[in-house]
């Protein structure tokens, strides 16, 4: 039980963080170059299917990109995905409907799937928050505050 209410502060901190981090989307997202940019766009319109000039977008591309700054991630294209089962990866990568007709369910395992090809590896505590964060960070999006 006290397992399940530690969990529950910390996701009720990554929402908090990632309500945040919805509100700074528009602006350029951290200290990330172009280059180090254009791999988490593909990711955020490939893997979330959310397209550029929407606010989920920009809500995807700065929840991936603190993640990147953030967390340990492996470096390089080889690594990309590899931590996904294929069936999943070409589920949500092949097609689907767009972020705003996807099953709760499928978004979850997209934003799983994204933050995988991030490099983020699985079996850790950075694989949780970049979900949680990316999840959050899109519920603001879809919930905006003004």
């Amino acid at each position: 039980m006290n397992q399940n209410r530690a969990k529950t502060g910390w996701i009720g901190a990554a929402l908090a963080l990632a309500g945040g981090l919805a509100g700074t989307a528009a602006a350029a997202p951290y200290h990330l170059s172009k280059s180090d940019l254009a791999p988490i766009a593909q990711i955020c319109t490939r893997v979330v299917r959310v397209m550029p000039g929407e606010a989920h977008y920009n809500a995807c591309v700065a929840a991936l990109a603190e993640t990147r700054a953030t967390a340990s991630v492996a470096q390089g294209d080889a690594s990309l995905g590899r931590v996904v089962a294929a069936s999943d990866r070409t589920d949500a990568v092949a097609g689907g409907p767009s972020y705003f007709y996807a099953s709760p369910r499928a978004s979850l395992r997209r934003n799983r799937i994204a933050c995988a090809q991030l490099g983020v590896q699985p079996a850790g505590p950075d694989m949780e928050r970049c979900v949680v964060v990316l999840t959050s960070a899109l519920a603001a999006a879809d919930n905006p505050e003004d």
